[in-house]
């Protein structure tokens, strides 16, 4: 059986069964962190709304759309669209609108595998 492998599981009453796979083997957890994106991603539709709580350091990147961002005591009012990104700076509420629809990844400066919590 070039090309295959054989996996045996234990069925009920002790009893193997013999199947055969293709000898294609699992990835590991390596191998999955490099494959994955190193942010977490939300997709939001048209004039949907995305809290995201003490966020402070989180690396936003619209990219797909346009999104609204404002933040917690402060006065500017930030459009990023595809392509553009923002660190948010304050801690509190941050609140994305999206001005259409948008996919936005989420990346924490200090681990890429944690994003902040959304609210």
């Amino acid at each position: 059986m070039q090309g295959k492998i054989r996996v045996y599981r234990m069925g009920r009453g002790g009893s193997e069964q013999g199947l055969d796979q293709p000898a294609i083997a699992a990835p590991t957890d390596t191998e999955e962190s490099m494959l994955a994106p190193p942010y977490a991603q939300v997709s939001l539709a048209p004039r949907a709304l995305h809290r995201i709580r003490d966020g402070e350091g989180l690396i936003l990147l619209c990219l797909k759309g346009a999104v609204w961002l404002t933040q917690e005591d402060d006065a500017r009012d930030i459009i990023l669209t595809a392509g553009e990104s923002f660190t948010l700076d304050r801690k509190g509420l941050a609140v994305l609108y999206a001005l259409s629809a948008a996919c936005i990844g989420m990346q924490s400066h200090a681990n890429p595998s944690l994003p902040a919590r959304a609210a």
